[in-house]
Order: structure tokens, then C-alpha cells, then sequence
């Protein structure tokens, strides 16, 4: 027996695409993270603050992160999963909007 299978020699074919080299990322992976707030304000305001205060803004702060997370996780699956399964033609434009319930208006909302 060859490697590739009962005598054949060849490899079964792949159900998956060949994977392109892009020399730009399709999701903006070098896009920045969003600044802590303490890197925008001056020292001498930020001693001036109260602790609850400080503590506001490391909340509001968080939630930045947290929805600057959010909205790329978003158009990960929609730039590297929806739009080259739509284009592709694997999935139908209903299939597609059952397995990523409205993703688009998602993304546009967030």
C-alpha cells in the first residue's frame, strides 16, 4: 500500500478552499486598542480626583474595552466567515442569515 490511500496515490480531493495569501488582514488586526483613560489625562488632574471618581472612570473605561472587543469579534465573523461563505456560494443568503442572525445590523449598531 502508497501513503495516499489503497494503491491510488493521490490524496482524497479537499472540501475545504485553498487558502489565499493576502498581504493586507482583512479584519483591521492592527487597529489600536482603545487608550486607558489615565494615559489622557494630565498627573496633576488625576491626583486631583476623588476615588470614587477614579473608580467612574475605570468603569466607563471598561466598558470601552469591552465594546472595542465586542465590535471586532463581530467583524471577524462577519469578514472572514459571512461575506467568503456568502461569496463562495457553501451557503445561501438564508442559510447564512440563520447561522449569523442579523450580523450585519449587529455590526452597523455596535
Amino acid at each position: 500500500l502508497e501513503p495516499g490511500g489503497a494503491g491510488g496515490g493521490e490524496p482524497p480531493p479537499s472540501f475545504l478552499l485553498p487558502q489565499s495569501e493576502e498581504n493586507e488582514p482583512r479584519v483591521s488586526e492592527l487597529e489600536l486598542e482603545p487608550p486607558n483613560w489615565r494615559e489622557l489625562v494630565g498627573p496633576d488632574t488625576l491626583l486631583r480626583l476623588k476615588k470614587s471618581e477614579v473608580k467612574r472612570q475605570e468603569v466607563i473605561n471598561e466598558l470601552f474595552i469591552t465594546e472595542h472587543a465586542h465590535v471586532r469579534m463581530l467583524r471577524v465573523l462577519l469578514e472572514v466567515f459571512y461575506q467568503p461563505l456568502l461569496t463562495e456560494g457553501f451557503f445561501g443568503a438564508t442559510d447564512l442569515e440563520n447561522i449569523f442572525p442579523s450580523l450585519e445590523d449587529l455590526v452597523d449598531e455596535h
